[in-house]
C-alpha cells in the first residue's frame, strides 16, 4: 500500500464522519426551522385574535356611549313629561283623565317628541292600561297596553326605574318597536298609570349600517338579564329570546364588560364578541365578528408561511442530498482533483506568462514611441547624407579613388536607412501598404533569394501545402520579417544545420484561441521558421522581442530584428509564438489572419541605376523645410535635376511667397514643422490662394496623425518618404509634372492608411 493510499483511508473515514455530522446538523436545523415557523404561525393567530377583540371592543365602546346618551335623553323627556302630568289635579279622576285627553296635553307631548328624532310616539296610559294621550293622533286611539311587558314591569316596580320592553309590534303602524316607560304614582304612592316613549327598531339599523362596512360584524342590544332587544343583521322576531344558558355573556356582564367567544345566539357561527354596559340602564351592547373573518388574513399568512416552509424544507433536503452526493463523489474523485489541481497550477503559470507578455508589450510600446522619434530625426540626417553622397557620386569621375569611398559611405547610409525603417516597424509608426497577397509565392521567392546568403553549412528549404490561403499584409515588410527570422536561425547554427520554412492553414476555436495568447477565434495562415540550432535559454526567452536585446557578439547584431517582426505581426492583427529547446532548435510560428481574396503580387524589381542628371527644366519649385541642412541638401538635389528653386525656412515665410507675385510651379514641403502651421495646413492654404499649384509633401515621420491637421486631411496630397535617393526624387517630380500636364492623377509614392 502506497503512502497516498495510507493517507486516503483516514481521509475517507473522516469524510464519512463529516457526512453523518452534516446530515444530523441539517435535520436538527430543519426541526428548529419547522418549530420556529409553527411558533410564528401560532403567534400570528394570537395577534389576529387580539386585533379582532380590539376592533370589536372599540366599536362596542363607541356604540355604548352613543346609546347611553340616547337613552339619557329619552329618560329626561319621560321625567319631564311625568312631572307635567303629576302636576295636574289628580283628586278628581274624571277631571284628570279629561285634562290628559285634551288638545293642550297633545300639543305639549308633540313639543317633547320633537326633541327625540329617534322616537315616533310619546303616550300616557292610566292604571288600567287605557291610552289617554298619544302623539300618534288626537284624540288618542282607543287601545289598551295592559298586556305589554313594559306596562306590567312599570306597574310592579317597587323602585322608580326605567322600564324597557322586549321587541313588540306597534298596534298602530305594525312596526317593530322598543318602548321605554316610567310609572306614574299619586302622592300616596298608588300606581295611576305610565308615560312611555316608543322607538322604531329601524333607528338601530342606522347604527348597524355605520359599522357593518368595517368587517362582517354583528350588533346586539340586550338587557343585562340576557333578553335580546335588537340584533343585526339577523333581524327576526326576538320577542322573549334570551342569551343561552351558560353563555359567557353572563360572566362578561358580571365583570362589567369584556370579550369572549360564543356560538348560538350569533347566527350559529363561532364569533369573537366584545360587550360594553350602557351607563345608568340595565342594558349592554355587543359587537362581534365571525372567527372565519377574523382569521382570514391569518390563514393567508399561514398558507404563505406553510408554502415557504415547504419550499425551504424541500430545498434544504435537496441541498442536503446534493451535498451528500457531492461529498461522496469527492471521496471517489480524489485522484481527479489532484489532476485538476495540477491543471490549475499550469493555468496560473500560463497566466503569469501572459501577464509578463503584457508588461513586455507595454515596454515595447513605450520604447516604440522613443524609437519613432529617433527614427524621424535620423531620417532627416540620412536624407542630407544620402543626398550629398549622390551629388558627389555624380560629380566624381569614374575610376577615381574617391568614388570607392563615396560608394562605401552611401552603402553605410542606406544601411542606416534600413535600420531606421526597422525602428519605425518596431514602433508601429511605419506606413504599411496592405494588400491581399499569395503568401506561398512571396515566401518561396524570398527563400530562393536567401539561399545564397546561407553559406555552405546551412540548408534552407520551403515546404507547404498546395492550398495555402492568401493574407492581407505589407508585402515588403513580410519579406523583411521573413529575412530577419531566417538570418536569426542561421546565426543560431554556427556549426551548420537546417532551416525549414513551412506554411499551412489553421482554424482556431475559442479553446485554441485561449492557448494562442488571446488571438480571436477564426481562420489563420501559419508561417513557421524552424532551425536545428542551439535553441534559446529560458532566461532569454522572455526578452527576445525586447528592442536592442541580442546574444550575438558586439558588431554582429542591432537587436532590432525580432522587435521589428513582433511589431509587424501585431500590426497585421496576428501573433508570434516561440517554441525552443536548448541544444535542439527553435521554431517561430507567425499567425496571420486569412484574406478574403487573392491579389496578384509581382516580385520586387532591383533598384535601377542612377540616371544621369537631365538638362535644365523650366519648372520652379518652392522648397519649405525648417531644418537648414535638410533644406539645402534638398535644394542641391532638385537643382542637380535641372529645376529652379525658391526656398523658405518656415510655413509663414512660404505663405508670404505664395501671396506674392513670384511664379513657381510646385510646392515641396516637409510635413512636421514647429509653429501653428504644419505642412498639410500649408498645402491647404496654398491651394486656396493658388488653385493650380502642384503640391508634394515629404516626411521622415510616416505616422502623419501626429500632425495638427485632421487625421484624414493629408490623404489628398502626394507624399514622398524620407530618406529618399535622388533617382526617387527625380521619378516623383517627373510623375507629378507629367500627371498634371497630361490631366492624369500622379502615382502615390507612398500610401498611408
Amino acid at each position: 500500500m502506497t503512502a497516498t493510499q495510507d493517507d486516503a483511508s483516514p481521509s475517507a473515514a473522516k469524510r464519512a464522519s463529516s457526512i453523518g455530522t452534516l446530515s444530523a446538523a441539517a435535520i436538527l436545523l430543519l426541526i428548529i426551522a419547522a418549530g420556529s415557523m409553527g411558533w410564528a404561525v401560532w403567534q400570528l393567530r394570537i395577534d389576529a385574535r387580539s386585533d379582532a377583540f380590539e376592533e370589536t371592543g372599540n366599536l362596542a365602546t363607541v356604540l355604548a356611549g352613543q346609546l347611553s346618551r340616547f337613552l339619557q335623553t329619552i329618560d329626561v323627556v319621560l321625567s319631564e313629561t311625568r312631572d307635567d302630568i303629576l302636576g295636574l289635579d289628580s283628586e278628581d279622576t274624571n277631571a284628570w283623565r279629561q285634562a290628559l285627553s285634551s288638545q293642550g296635553t297633545y300639543d305639549k307631548l308633540k313639543n317633547k317628541l320633537a326633541r327625540l328624532p329617534q322616537a315616533f310616539n310619546i303616550a300616557v296610559a292610566d292604571a288600567s292600561g287605557q291610552v289617554l294621550a298619544s302623539t300618534a293622533s288626537w284624540p288618542a286611539p282607543a287601545i289598551s297596553i295592559a298586556d305589554r311587558d313594559y306596562f306590567r314591569s312599570a306597574r310592579g316596580q317597587d323602585r322608580d326605574e326605567l322600564a324597557i320592553s322586549s321587541p313588540i309590534r306597534n298596534r298602530v303602524n305594525g312596526e317593530v318597536t322598543l318602548v321605554f316607560a316610567r310609572s306614574l304614582k299619586d302622592p300616596r304612592g298608588a300606581f295611576i298609570g305610565i308615560v312611555y316613549v316608543a322607538v322604531n327598531s329601524k333607528y338601530f339599523e342606522v347604527i348597524y349600517d355605520s359599522i357593518k362596512s368595517v368587517r362582517d360584524l354583528a350588533f346586539i342590544l340586550a338587557q343585562t338579564n340576557g333578553v335580546m332587544l335588537v340584533r343585526h343583521p339577523y333581524q327576526n322576531d326576538l320577542s322573549g329570546q334570551r342569551m343561552p344558558q351558560g353563555s359567557p355573556w353572563y360572566d362578561v356582564i358580571a365583570r362589567g364588560g369584556g370579550s369572549f367567544v360564543t356560538p348560538g345566539a350569533f347566527g350559529g357561527q363561532v364569533r369573537l364578541a366584545s360587550v360594553r354596559l350602557l351607563q345608568g340602564v340595565p342594558l349592554a351592547v355587543s359587537v362581534s365578528t365571525p372567527v372565519d373573518a377574523a382569521f382570514a388574513r391569518w390563514r393567508t399568512q399561514a398558507i404563505v408561511l406553510g408554502l415557504g416552509g415547504f419550499v425551504f424544507v424541500g430545498c434544504s433536503l435537496s441541498l442536503l442530498a446534493v451535498v451528500r452526493r457531492e461529498m461522496r463523489s469527492l471521496a471517489r474523485s480524489e485522484a481527479s482533483l489532484l489532476e485538476k489541481s495540477k491543471s490549475l497550477e499550469q493555468s496560473i503559470a500560463e497566466r503569469s506568462v501572459m501577464e509578463k507578455r503584457l508588461v513586455q508589450s507595454q515596454k515595447l510600446e513605450a520604447v516604440g514611441q522613443l524609437t519613432g522619434g529617433i527614427a524621424h530625426d535620423f531620417n532627416n540626417l540620412l536624407l542630407v547624407v544620402i543626398g550629398n553622397l549622390d551629388l558627389l557620386k555624380d560629380t566624381t569621375p569614374p575610376g577615381s579613388p574617391e568614388l570607392e569611398l563615396i560608394e562605401s559611405s552611401l552603402t553605410a547610409a542606406l544601411t542606416g536607412s534600413e535600420l531606421s525603417n526597422s525602428l519605425l516597424s518596431f514602433s508601429r509608426q511605419h506606413a504599411f501598404k496592405l494588400e491581399n497577397v499569395d503568401l506561398k509565392a512571396i515566401v518561396n521567392d524570398q527563400v530562393r533569394l536567401l539561399k545564397r546568403a546561407m553559406g555552405r553549412k546551412v540548408t534552407l528549404e520551403a515546404a507547404s501545402i498546395d492550398d495555402v490561403s492568401s493574407v492581407t499584409v505589407d508585402a515588403a515588410q513580410l519579406r523583411c520579417a521573413l529575412t530577419n527570422l531566417v538570418v536569426n536561425a542561421r546565426d543560431a547554427m554556427p556549426n551548420g544545420g537546417a532551416i525549414t520554412v513551412d506554411m499551412y492553414n489553421t482554424t482556431l476555436t475559442k479553446q485554441d484561441a485561449t492557448a494562442a495568447d488571446g488571438l480571436p477565434p477564426g481562420d489563420y495562415v501559419v508561417l513557421e521558421v524552424a532551425d536545428t540550432g542551439v535553441g534559446i535559454s529560458p532566461e532569454n526567452m522572455s526578452r527576445i522581442f525586447d528592442p536592442f536585446f541580442t546574444t550575438k557578439e558586439v558588431g554582429k547584431g542591432t537587436g532590432l530584428g525580432l522587435s521589428m517582426v513582433y511589431g509587424f505581426v501585431k500590426e497585421m492583427k496576428g501573433q508570434v509564438k516561440v517554441a525552443s529547446e536548448v541544444g535542439k532548435g527553435t521554431t517561430f510560428s507567425v499567425f496571420l489572419p486569412r484574406a478574403a481574396q487573392l491579389q496578384e503580387m509581382a516580385a520586387p524589381a532591383l533598384v535601377p541605376a542612377d540616371d544621369q542628371a537631365p538638362g535644365h527644366k523650366h519648372e520652379t519649385i518652392l522648397v519649405v523645410d525648417d531644418d537648414d541642412l535638410v533644406r539645402k541638401s534638398v535644394i542641391a538635389q532638385i537643382r542637380s535635376l535641372g529645376y529652379s528653386t525658391i526656398e523658405a525656412s518656415s510655413p509663414a515665410e512660404a505663405l508670404e511667397l505664395i501671396a506674392g507675385a513670384e511664379r513657381f510651379d510646385l510646392l515641396f514641403s516637409d510635413i512636421v514643422m514647429p509653429g501653428p502651421i504644419d505642412g498639410v495646413e500649408l498645402a491647404r492654404l496654398a491651394r486656396q490662394q493658388r488653385p493650380d499649384l502642384k503640391v508634394m509633401l515629404t516626411s521622415g515621420y510616416p505616422d502623419l496623425k501626429i500632425a495638427r491637421s485632421s487625421e484624414e486631411s493629408y490623404v489628398q496630397w502626394q507624399i514622398l518618404k524620407k530618406p529618399y535617393r535622388r533617382n526617387e526624387l527625380q521619378q516623383a517630380l517627373e510623375e507629378m509634372f507629367r500627371a498634371h500636364d497630361g490631366g492624369e492623377q500622379p502615382r502615390r509614392t507612398q500610401a498611408y492608411t
